[in-house]
């Protein structure tokens, strides 16, 4: 994308560059034919407007960067607040992230300014480049014609060719080349940027430091190391020194009440967010150093509000193994219970409105549960993804996902969850214990 709009930014460069240039050099030869006299000032002015020029761009070039980096700063702060609501409330934390958004939000407003106020230099170059070699030859005339050095449609002349082609060449110049310049060196930059960061990942490969990542057919391991995470530097910590090994094949289940960090510790371990201190190690290899496209492949998450497109239960169920058979989608449908409810569907070509409106929660969550159990993925993340599914189906759900086989977290609500697994985290904020389901649940003033 960005190298198609480099692309379009020289092409249409080029052009104005061209047209600009002639009418330009064509006004100075056309002056020049009727008095030498006359040409030699005016090239002055747009030389000295060329100047004023490059540096006016140069630094609107500047400005539109820091804008974008402000824009972008603001962009990511918004997410984190808005994504992070929950938690921010829970933490007492209102007035903190208020104040973190109020300062993004200024910082774009007068990076915005700067840039609007480099943008207003370019009208000193069509000052010193267009009007001003008018306004001189308008005083210089009378003088001139008066002495005979000049007919008088020699200065008609002149006037014309600075009002036909040397200002509308100016105008030109510093207004659409200024802006398309500044906008290409903004792309060019971030071209750059890519391609360092892209040279650095080949240093690291070479090296044999480039973290690949598990084997997405390979159930890997999950480990937590010092974790510590928060929202903003004087906020309460959401986790605080979590300490946690899953094995390959392992079963954990997280509880706690509601707004103790449960989904942000989910983010935490997709890699989504970043530690404040410690690691999250997947196969062994840091969550946030694994490429997007192995990470995808090896993690499926099913979040509390299930997703469901608009198209047929076979589209929605084979969206993340495109290559499943029907003997496939059966074994699944029947693992997790959802054959009962494709039935009354009507079968797999049964179709859908968008994000599934008509369907009532449960099912829009075993059409989504029946999805990851059939992906690929060998680590399952359920964010209380069987809320609204009654007891005996969320047990046989994730007993399902028990014997499918991989590494199986199960963020839950409901206690009969954790009797179910082979390790249990009690998050009560900063707060938490990990043991085995008897042991913590026993401990735990959150039971």
């Amino acid at each position: 994308m960005q190298v198609e709009t480099v692309r379009n930014l020289v092409s249409a460069l080029l052009r104005i560059l061209r047209q600009g240039v002639v009418s330009l050099l064509a006004a100075l030869v056309g002056l020049a034919l009727i008095d030498s006299s006359l040409a030699i000032p005016v090239a002055g002015c747009v030389a000295l407007a060329t100047v004023v020029f490059l540096v006016v761009v140069r630094r609107l070039q500047a400005r539109q960067r820091d804008a974008l980096a402000a824009g972008e700063t603001l962009a990511d702060e918004a997410a984190r607040v808005f994504l992070g609501l929950r938690e921010v409330v829970a933490a007492g934390a209102e007035e903190r992230a208020g104040a973190d958004l109020d300062r993004a939000v200024a910082a774009q407003r007068a990076a915005t300014l700067r840039t609007s106020y480099a943008m207003a230099g370019r009208t000193l170059a069509v000052v010193l480049g267009g009007y001003l070699p008018l306004f001189w030859l308008l005083l210089a005339m009378p003088g001139q014609v008066a002495r005979g050095s000049l007919t008088v449609g020699g200065a008609v002349g002149a006037a014309a060719y600075l009002v036909t082609r040397l200002l509308p060449a100016v105008n030109a110049l510093t207004a659409t080349a200024g802006t398309w310049l500044a906008q290409l060196s903004v792309v060019e930059h971030r071209l750059r940027e890519a391609a360092r960061a892209a040279d650095e990942a080949v240093a690291d490969a070479a090296a044999g430091r480039s973290a690949a990542g598990p084997d997405p057919a390979v159930p890997p391991s999950l480990d937590l190391r010092g974790v510590t995470f928060r929202f903003g530097p004087y906020a309460a910590p959401i986790v605080d020194g979590l300490d946690l090994g899953v094995p390959a094949g392992g079963h954990l289940v997280v509880v706690g009440p509601s707004g103790a960090g449960k989904s942000t510790l989910v983010r935490l371990l997709t890699g989504e967010l970043p530690t404040e201190r410690g690691a999250v190690l997947l196969g062994g290899v840091p969550v946030r150093r694994i490429p997007p496209d192995t990470l995808h492949r090896t993690v499926a998450v099913v979040p509390q509000e299930a997703y469901v497109f608009a198209g047929t239960l076979r589209e929605n169920l084979t969206y993340l193994r495109s290559d499943a058979e029907e003997e496939d989608l059966d074994l699944a449908a029947a693992a997790t219970g959802l054959d009962t409810v494709r039935d009354e569907l009507g079968g797999y070509d049964a179709t859908f409105d968008a994000r599934g409106g008509t369907l009532p929660a449960g099912t829009r969550q075993l059409v989504a549960l029946t999805r990851a159990y059939l992906s690929p993925a060998s680590v399952v993340i359920l964010d209380e993804a069987a809320c609204h599914l009654d007891l005996g189906t969320e047990a046989r759900v994730e007993e399902a996902f028990r014997r499918r086989g991989g590494l199986l977290v199960v963020v839950a609500h409901r206690l009969e969850s954790a009797r179910r697994a082979d390790q249990v985290l009690v998050l009560d904020g900063p707060v938490h214990r990990v043991g085995g389901p008897a042991d913590v649940l026993a401990a735990s003033p959150t039971r």
